[in-house]
């Protein structure tokens, strides 16, 4: 498996562990409130769960996470963290739309970001 990090194609190993960082399109401070850094939570833990995920390490930051994170055969790394963060940022997306967070809307739409 393979991974591209800034133009280099990094072969990825099950036997070691992996520092990711994620980031918020713009670097909207999305996790500064309760739920959406729940909902991180929860997709962590159903990564781990379903998809092999192992999370040696996590810090959740205003408008990034890091993580120390590998993956158990047969699940790929790089398809684990596609499918977290697909589905986190719907729920996240939801959530703000729900909550009807004006702020955080509107800096959402101003990247247009598809909902």
């Amino acid at each position: 498996m393979y991974l591209v990090i800034q133009g280099q194609k990094q072969n990825i190993k099950t036997d070691r562990a992996y520092f990711l960082t994620l980031t918020i399109v713009g670097w909207i401070d999305i996790f500064t409130r309760k739920n959406h850094r729940d909902a991180i939570l929860d997709s962590l833990r159903y990564c781990q769960k379903e998809k092999g995920l192992i999370v040696f390490a996590y810090a959740i930051m205003g408008n990034h996470i890091h993580l120390i994170a590998n993956t158990n055969e047969p699940f790929p790394l790089k398809d684990t963290i596609r499918d977290f963060k697909k589905f986190t940022s719907r729920k996240i997306i939801s959530k703000i739309q729900t909550s009807c967070v004006l702020f955080h809307l509107s800096l959402i739409y101003s990247y247009k970001i598809s909902i």
